[in-house]
């Protein structure tokens, strides 16, 4: 019995399916190699659009019917708590996302869906904030059309704010695949990234539509535009 077992052994389709199988890796690995080149060029070319909405606003700083919304008592941005709220609940959901693409070696698909869940009722809150500091905005007279300074920040975190809505999808599109046992190691990586990034423009936006008529002008000057 033994010696018929082995005649009738197919040694080649085992080697078929190993190979068969190898294929199938290579094949995934070129498809993230080329999921995280388009990624990369895609926040180039976001980071260029905002550098430049930036040179612009640096630029319209030096109009005489420009007035700083920070460096006096009675102006919005003198408490910028608000501000630091949201700029906090971006960076944890952004700490969130990263946990969970950590944990893309492990089979528990529990960890990766709450780190996932958290990121995404984080991003929420984080739209809400951001709401809530456009109508403190708009309460204390500092409307859209009043003062090229209101005008951008309201332009610049619209923009901003809607690049973090297309992370949400993103963040419940691979929270559904996950959750139908759906492997996402790259689109996990991809989105963790894709928040660190959000929250490093934000950042940047923060600390510019936050400054005061000195430092406009002297960034204005460094700038060549002053």
């Amino acid at each position: 019995m033994g010696l018929i077992k082995t005649l009738a052994t197919k040694p080649w389709l085992a080697d078929d399916e190993a190979q068969s199988n190898l294929l199938w890796r290579s094949a995934d690995t070129a498809r993230d190699s080329q999921k995280w080149l388009a990624f990369k060029f895609l926040m180039a070319v976001v980071a260029v659009v905002f550098f430049l909405f930036l040179i612009t606003f640096i630029q319209r700083s030096q109009s005489f019917d420009f007035q700083a919304l920070a460096g006096a008592p009675w102006l919005p941005f003198e408490d910028m708590s608000q501000l630091w709220l949201s700029t906090s609940l971006l960076f944890v959901a952004s700490l969130a996302a990263h946990l969970a693409w950590s944990h893309t070696s492990k089979d528990d698909n529990r960890l990766k869906l709450f780190g996932l869940l958290v990121a995404s009722a984080l991003v929420v809150a984080f739209i809400f904030s951001q709401l809530q500091a456009w109508q403190h905005l708009d309460a204390l007279g500092f409307g859209l059309n009043d003062n090229p300074a209101n005008s951008y920040f309201y332009l610049l975190t619209a923009v901003h704010g809607l690049h973090v809505l297309i992370g949400l999808f993103v963040l419940i599109y691979v929270s559904a695949s996950i959750y139908l046992h759906k492997e996402q190691g790259m689109n996990l990586k991809l989105v963790a990234w894709y928040l660190h990034f959000l929250w490093l423009i934000w950042c940047g936006l923060f600390y510019l539509l936050t400054r005061d008529a000195i430092t406009f002008n002297a960034i204005a000057r460094f700038c060549g535009f002053g």
